[in-house]
């Protein structure tokens, strides 16, 4: 008797938690791929956010899709044949067909036959994008810096003799799109001063459009810009790029502003990997690590340490009566700074 007992509630235990299991299993494959593929697909034109409900459908909740639109159910969980969703997005109905620009990675079309044939297991209530909420790291996944990167189809054009590389052909395909024509190329002089600018953001040498008259452009121009690349004033231009991202500055900023003495090395430290053409994730290593890694010469090791003062400049509280504080808030700043320079994050 108990051993019918043992086994009736060890079964009724299984009965039970098996389904929750799944639930939550299905639940967290709904949060992981197909709601960042309705947020990125779909929610444009079926979603209360964006006020467009085409064809009577809305994707932004689960009552919506079970409902459907004027043409029926969108979604029929556990049924993939009847559910409209996923032949509009196969494209198997030539009346059918979303998105409307461009089609779904057949990983994506996968993805949706799955959660259609687990019973289209979803949150219950409308389903927020990132627009509605940025912190949200689950809607944030369909925010294009967060997709593969792909080669995009290069774009027919009238004019096949103008574009001079793909990027040409985009910027051509619009232009005509508008009814537009691209403007005549710039006079010699004016294109050696572009470029100056744009390389070194300093106009040209007097000696470098002296050059330029006497030669073609075609010719000469690739010199030109090899030596401008070479040169140490490229190297400052672009520099102080990487410096802005760094935070650099001859003191620390806040309240007491305590001036780093030595800053300037740091400065100089990184106008030299420009001018030198350092590979950029020795670039970052040097900087990040650069006080732990090993070194051959003690000039080696001190240019290392110089690169880490990447995390030592920028703005510290290096006052207070919290030590353990202050060495958190440090690293805390400093993980900013990183995730800011290299991830483009905030």
């Amino acid at each position: 008797m108990n051993r019918t007992l043992v086994r009736l509630t060890l079964l009724a235990q299984l009965w039970l938690c098996s389904p929750l299991q799944s639930a939550d299993d299905g639940l967290d494959s709904f949060e992981r791929t197909i709601r960042p593929l309705l947020s990125r697909h779909c929610w444009s034109c079926h979603s209360l956010q964006t006020g467009k409900a085409e064809g009577g459908l809305r994707l932004d909740d689960r009552q919506s899709w079970l409902q459907g639109g004027d043409s029926g159910p969108a979604v029929v969980p556990g049924n993939i044949h009847d559910s409209l969703l996923l032949k509009a997005v196969r494209k198997s109905d030539p009346h059918l067909q979303m998105p409307p620009n461009g089609s779904l990675a057949a990983e994506q079309l996968t993805a949706i036959e799955h959660w259609i044939s687990a019973g289209a297991p979803a949150p219950d209530g409308r389903l927020s994008g990132p627009q509605d909420n940025p912190a949200d790291p689950v809607a944030g996944r369909s925010h294009w810096a967060w997709q593969t990167l792909t080669a995009p189809a290069i774009p027919q054009v009238t004019r096949h003799d103008w574009p001079r590389s793909p990027i040409d052909a985009f910027v051509l395909a619009e232009l005509e799109a508008r009814g537009l024509q691209p403007a005549e190329d710039a006079a010699p002089e004016i294109v050696l001063r572009r470029i100056a600018y744009q390389l070194t953001g300093l106009p040209p040498a007097p000696e470098l459009v002296q050059r330029l008259r006497t030669g073609q452009l075609q010719t000469i121009l690739p010199s030109i810009v090899d030596e401008l690349l070479a040169s140490r004033e490229a190297a400052e231009h672009w520099a102080r790029h990487w410096l802005d991202l760094a935070r650099y500055a001859d003191s620390n900023g806040l309240d007491e502003n305590f001036l780093f003495r030595e800053a300037w090395r740091y400065r100089n430290w990184v106008i030299d990997a420009f001018h030198e053409n350092l590979p950029f994730d020795r670039f970052l290593l040097q900087q990040i690590a650069g006080d732990l890694l090993p070194w051959q010469t003690i000039e080696q090791r001190d240019r290392q340490r110089i690169a880490a003062g990447f995390l030592v400049v920028g703005p510290k509280v290096l006052l207070g009566v919290d030590p353990e504080r202050q060495k958190m808030d440090i690293a805390d700043e400093q993980l900013d700074t990183v995730c800011r320079a290299v991830l483009g994050q905030t």
